[in-house]
């Protein structure tokens, strides 16, 4: 079993992560926000 190690993977990626959430706090849209609408755009019909 391959185990996961969230906390580097948080690490590596916490800029990225902290800038989308501070970006949707901003706008507070949480539920049709912008990043709801890319990431529909992205899932495959």
């Amino acid at each position: 079993m391959e185990f996961i190690d969230r906390k580097t993977q948080y690490q590596r990626l916490k800029s990225e992560i902290d800038a989308g959430i501070q970006r949707m706090l901003d706008h507070g849209q949480y539920i049709f926000g912008p990043e709801v609408a890319e990431l529909e755009e992205k899932l495959p019909n």
